[in-house]
Parts: C-alpha cells; structure tokens; sequence
C-alpha cells in the first residue's frame, strides 16, 4: 500500500516528516523532491531555469484555433470514454 507525507530535508540530507506515518517494520520509500516554487506559490517570472523558458514559450505560441476541440466534442469524448469503461 503506498502512503504519503510530506516532508523537510535538510542539506545533509536528513529527511524529517511532517505529518506522522506509522510504520511498522522496516519500510523501503520513494523521495520525491520538490523545487520550492512548487511550494511557495510564486509567479511564473519567478520560476528557475527550463521551467520560465517553457512558460513564456507556451505563452508566445497557443494551440492554433482548428486544434482546439470545442466544450461539447470535449463533452461527447469524455462521455464516450467513460461509457467505454462500463462495457
């Protein structure tokens, strides 16, 4: 069963949970790091890196209007994948 919390880990690499997480033998886990802007809610602009560069580029380049499905083709493939899942 997979489980999750969050966590602080320190420069050494400490990790230090945040909620509590009863274990009850020895368990192996999977860290996932997370950028601090992920975290903190700042602005695009503030982003480091790749991720400020693919948000302007996004920005600067939409989706041509023919490649955008209207709400009711949306409506009518959501339907028709939900419907497939009840065959």
């Amino acid at each position: 069963m997979l489980r999750s919390s969050l966590a602080e880990i320190d420069t050494d690499g400490k990790i230090v949970l945040l909620d509590p997480l009863p274990v009850y033998k020895r368990s192996k886990a999977v860290v996932t790091v997370l950028d601090e802007t992920e975290v903190s809610g700042r602005p695009s602009a503030a982003l480091p890196g790749n991720a400020k560069d693919i948000v302007a580029f996004l920005k600067r380049t939409p989706l041509p209007s023919a490649s955008r499905p209207s709400a009711a083709e949306i409506e009518e493939h959501v339907k028709a994948e939900r419907d497939a899942w009840g065959e």
